[in-house]
């Protein structure tokens, strides 16, 4: 009995969980990607200098720097990672959870 609620949820599941065409235009997507592209290299540079030298890394404050820095550069990499699929994202009004989000 399990596996046959399992299976008919799957089924649904797949069935309503559809690719929808990239409906972003290209500007917004050059938009994000040169945001990317300006994060990583302010957050490198910051990195680059905070981590060049072991008096700077003594500092608390600098540490903080470091850690910020070293997430905005991940998130901007993410950015640019997955900018040119911002449109290929599953419709989640369609899904059965997705109606009770």
């Amino acid at each position: 009995m399990a596996s046959e609620n399992s299976t008919e949820y799957f089924s649904i599941v797949s069935e309503s969980m559809t690719l929808h065409k990239n409906t972003e235009p290209p500007v917004t997507i050059a938009i994000y990607t040169c945001l990317g592209i300006i994060g990583c290299l302010g957050n490198g540079f910051v990195l680059f200098v905070l981590c060049s030298s072991k008096q700077l890394r003594e500092s608390i404050v600098n540490v903080y720097l470091i850690n910020q820095s070293s997430l905005d550069f991940c998130a901007s990499v993410m950015l640019i990672a997955t900018s040119p699929n911002k449109g290929y994202m599953t419709d989640l009004s369609t899904t059965t959870k997705g109606r009770f989000m």
